[in-house]
């Protein structure tokens, strides 16, 4: 009998497992009370520092505008933290993936801090591109928001493990960086003009994100 029981569980969930995600019993409301759990959490540091310093300083967390998340957590953040998969090895300059970080960002009324993923910095690294770099760099600031600083960026492969992402020589990335420190009167107090509205589902960019991204890219590019 109880044989007969656990292959009866282990077949249950084998079959669970082979389902989407957001198929699984139960999914949506797990994600909400780790949503909520993680809001509560930012909320209990804002009122730590006014207690401590007697003022609030700026939170933020490893949030991309663009995912379920960040509907439910932006009003606890100042900003958005998070990597976007710029797909270097494909070649393209961009993926479509920051810009639209940016755009959700913008309608959330917050900034994005961004930077590519552990397998785009370690193909920039491997294949010494840092011009693919300095145009994200550019592309982020002209889109009113952040890369972050490019100096021990996660770089992952397979075959290294983790390490870090770092320019050859400082003369590669470093004027970027410092004309934007000396101007920043010309990147402070970004606020969007344009008048275009993003529509987004989230529960449609949770079933189809690759497919929806992807035709994104083509019109981007075209």
């Amino acid at each position: 009998m109880h044989k007969s029981i656990l292959i009866s569980v282990i077949s249950i969930t084998t079959l669970i497992f082979h389902l989407p995600p957001y198929k699984r019993p139960l999914h949506n409301e797990i994600l909400d009370f780790q949503y909520e759990s993680s809001a509560q959490m930012f909320r209990e540091i804002m009122d730590y520092a006014l207690r401590v310093r007697g003022k609030r300083i700026p939170v933020s967390g490893n949030i991309n505008p663009g995912s379920r998340v960040s509907g439910r957590l932006f009003l606890a953040v100042d900003y958005f933290s998070c990597e976007c998969g710029m797909q270097a090895k494909t070649g393209f300059l961009d993926n479509a993936r920051s810009l639209f970080a940016f755009k959700v960002a913008d309608a959330l009324k917050r900034s994005a801090a961004i930077m590519g993923s552990g397998g785009d910095h370690a193909f920039i690294q491997e294949k010494n591109l840092p011009g693919m770099i300095r145009c994200w760099v550019a592309e982020a600031y002209a889109f009113g928001n952040y890369f972050m600083a490019p100096y021990r960026l996660w770089a992952y492969t397979p075959e290294k493990g983790a390490h870090s992402y770092r320019p050859r020589h400082k003369s590669k990335l470093a004027p970027m960086y410092q004309f934007i420190r000396r101007h920043a009167d010309l990147f402070d107090d970004y606020e969007v003009v344009s008048r275009v509205a993003v529509v987004h589902s989230y529960e449609a960019y949770r079933k189809g994100a690759k497919k929806a991204l992807k035709h994104l890219l083509i019109n981007w590019q075209t």
